[in-house]
């Protein structure tokens, strides 16, 4: 979704977005990218706030995966850096591309399968 999108009712149409999606027919697995040098350029608003509390709460029941996009610049990572921690002390595991995030659901799906092979 587009940005300025998320500023929308002070930032809820990320979390009402997420809970329609978990309410009709949760998904398995979730990943959320964030182009992070392109939110934070909206800085008279706080974005990754509610953006960060809206992927908290869509972490029930499913494999969620959060990717932090970059351009390198000093403070779009000194940001990451922050929402790595925080999605850590969440459990929330964090990618810095969307390629990386799909291989490592691929090997979550992978070892469900196996699972589900050896049990009876």
């Amino acid at each position: 979704m587009p940005a300025n999108v998320l500023a929308r009712d002070g930032g809820a149409l990320p979390r009402r977005i997420l809970e329609a999606v978990f309410a009709t027919d949760p998904p398995e697995a979730l990943i959320v990218n964030l182009n992070m040098p392109v939110i934070m350029a909206y800085r008279d608003l706080d974005l990754l706030g509610p953006l960060m509390a809206a992927v908290e709460m869509a972490t029930t029941g499913a494999h969620v995966l959060l990717v932090l996009r970059s351009d390198g610049t000093g403070e779009v990572e000194a940001a990451k850096a922050r929402l790595r921690v925080r999605a850590g002390q969440r459990g929330l595991p964090v990618l810095d591309d969307i390629e990386g995030a799909a291989r490592a659901l691929a090997a979550v799906a992978r070892r469900e399968a196996f699972i589900a092979q050896r049990s009876p």
